[in-house]
């Protein structure tokens, strides 16, 4: 007897829209073991795979019914969701704006060009398309939820807030949205509703495993380390077979310093799923690789050559390798893997290309703008906290030792790397005027002390070693003339070396390439060379990482009095602050000072290429 295919496919798609995705997966085949070209079933099927983590699986019956059917904008929307699950965000975003291009009045396809657009930092364009989600189907939770990351991240808390509350009646089930919505209100200093969202969302998950992960993914986002671990240890007492949720434990216990037990879960989870990629590079970031060691790298070299890996998961068992291959001292292998590494890098991060000439303009402005004679014009500007203590630099110039040693005197807070001062710089100032809008840059003055006072209401300072905001000393200045400042420099190509080194969760869209590496470094030299001219000495003070390590008392009690503190023994003891570290420096900063990090770049020399011209 034939089959009717036709009632099969129309079967199978209720079953998907009702969530029985088994029972849909199972048409399906039934479908393609008569009909292996049929389109409906191959898209179908395709899509299951890809909302079960199986895309890999998925992918090749998407892009053959593609062939069949280019202009179909579900084969578009599915391709690109399973690009976006593997960190391909260049394929995804192509795949996510042909879907847009061909059915713009689709919700689900504006949410998921949105999203595209947010995992890529491009928060203008991801708020257009977010909205226009949810303008077309305002029930969906998720829709809200990204919306309000979005306008967090563009500095609109209170529009955020809005989008996670309508979030959060839609879907109450969902804790994402209440940990989100309950770290803004921590830094609006509404404790005790804060403290309700948590309560809620550890509530929401019911004894349910899935939902206290998801709940310690969203706690560890909003810095609230210790409520993430109390999640994912219950996810994994009521579970304890979940690889993905011992790993989360251990990143969870790596940024906290508890290094033995981290690298105690990690190996859980390997044991659980051995190609676990991501894993590899979290147990040898958390300890000096030695020949004992020889088997996890061994397996590390199989596992890379498998070709099934995604382009983010290879990129990981190459940093991987790299590490393990400059901790025992084979410098050739590891500079391998690291080039290898970061062309793949490259790959993950062909959507956002670097503007030098772009670049090198706003440098110029900001140094035609910050000149003696602006800050004088602007004194009315000030405000006269001192609250905030700024340490800048090039990222991996020894920004978090200083905020690790500064931050263990009793009365200062570590306030980690804040993106406040980033994402609102700009909207302060008139572009073609130079001059700033007054009531804005008092707002943002206003929130960004709030934001500081929120880590800890009664320290004396708090800091933020945003290294980045090294453009933005000009504003700070403007902005607090009484805060200090602390510039952290180390050897040129160490520096670099250690950029290109290092992954970054974010792929940096100047760190991965030699020569541009070089060309940026070159820009900051100039612009901190501006710096150094116009702001006080007695608000500006420079680090030589070298002389932390190699006078590190003398350097210390510079810093101190700088920052005019008291002298506290643990100053020298760094190491043992407890303060979360969510950088990739969390082991070496946890480390009593070393010198092992200084003239690194020596062991490279006959491949530095490019780096060679910074020596």
């Amino acid at each position: 007897m034939e089959l009717d295919k036709g009632s099969l496919i129309a079967e199978a798609e209720s079953l998907s829209k009702s969530g029985a995705l088994e029972e849909s997966e199972a048409l399906c085949r039934k479908v393609l073991t008569s009909e292996p070209g049929n389109i409906h079933a191959n898209v179908l099927l395709g899509s299951i795979y890809a909302r079960t983590g199986r895309g890999h699986l998925g992918l090749p019956l998407l892009r053959s019914a593609l062939q069949l059917e280019p202009d179909q904008f579900e084969i578009h929307y599915w391709i690109s969701v399973i690009h976006q699950t593997m960190g391909a965000l260049p394929e995804a975003l192509t795949f996510a704006k042909k879907a847009a291009d061909l059915s713009p009045d689709d919700a689900m396809v504006q949410a998921n060009l949105g999203l595209c657009f947010l995992n890529a930092y491009a928060l203008n364009d991801a708020a257009k398309h977010l909205k226009k989600a949810v303008e077309l189907d305002s029930s969906e939770a998720v829709y809200h939820h990204n919306y309000g990351n979005c306008l967090k991240k563009l500095g609109q808390e209170n529009q955020a807030m809005e989008q996670y509350r309508i979030a959060i009646s839609l879907r109450p089930d969902v804790p994402n949205s209440l940990v989100m919505l309950a770290e803004i209100l921590t830094q609006k200093k509404l404790a005790a509703e804060a403290a309700e969202c948590i309560r809620l969302a550890f509530e929401t998950a019911q004894n349910k495993p899935a939902a206290y992960y998801h709940l310690a993914k969203s706690l560890v986002d909003s810095g609230l380390h210790l409520d993430a671990e109390q999640a994912v240890s219950k996810a994994i007492s009521l579970e304890s077979n979940v690889a993905a949720s011992h790993a989360l434990l251990g990143n969870i216990l790596q940024q906290l310093g508890r290094f033995d037990e981290a690298v105690a879960s990690f190996q859980t989870a390997l044991e659980l799923q051995p190609t676990r990629a991501p894993v590899y590079f979290d147990i040898v970031s958390c300890k000096r690789i030695t020949e004992a060691d020889q088997p996890i790298v061994d397996r590390m070299l199989a596992l890379v050559q498998e070709r099934s890996l995604s382009t983010s998961d290879r990129k990981a068992l190459h940093y991987a390798l790299g590490k393990a291959y400059n901790d025992l001292g084979d410098y050739r292998k590891a500079m391998r893997h690291y080039d290898e590494a970061n062309g793949h890098m490259m790959m993950l991060n062909a959507i956002k290309p670097f503007d030098r000439k772009a670049h090198s303009a706003s440098f110029d402005s900001v140094i035609q703008t910050f000149t003696p004679e602006f800050f004088e014009t602007h004194r009315e500007f000030g405000n006269e906290s001192d609250l905030p203590i700024l340490i800048v630099g090039m990222i991996r110039s020894g920004t978090t030792l200083v905020e690790q040693i500064v931050s263990s005197h009793s009365s200062i807070a570590a306030g980690g790397e804040r993106t406040y001062l980033m994402e609102r710089a700009q909207s302060v100032m008139v572009p073609m005027k130079g001059a700033p809008h007054i009531g804005p840059a008092r707002h943002l003055a206003k929130g960004y002390l709030e934001m500081l006072s929120s880590v800890d209401e009664t320290a004396k300072h708090v800091t933020d070693k945003m290294p980045h905001n090294f453009v933005h000393l000009g504003l700070v200045h403007l902005l607090f003339p009484n805060v200090k400042i602390i510039h952290c420099r180390r050897n040129p190509v160490d520096t670099c070396l250690s950029i290109y080194t290092t992954p970054f969760p974010e792929p940096l869209n100047f760190g991965h390439d030699p020569e541009l590496i070089v060309y940026f470094y070159k820009e900051y030299q100039r612009l901190m060379e501006h710096w150094r001219k116009v702001l006080p000495s007695d608000r500006f003070m420079e680090v030589d990482y070298e002389d932390l390590i190699t006078d590190r008392e003398n350097t210390t009690r510079k810093l101190v009095q700088f920052c005019g503190l008291e002298w506290e023994d643990s100053f020298l003891h760094h190491e043992k602050n407890e303060g979360a570290i969510r950088t990739p420096s969390w082991w070496q900063a946890r480390q009593p000072v070393y010198s092992s990090s200084m003239g690194r770049w020596k062991n490279y020399e006959p491949w530095l290429g490019e780096f060679k011209k910074l020596a």
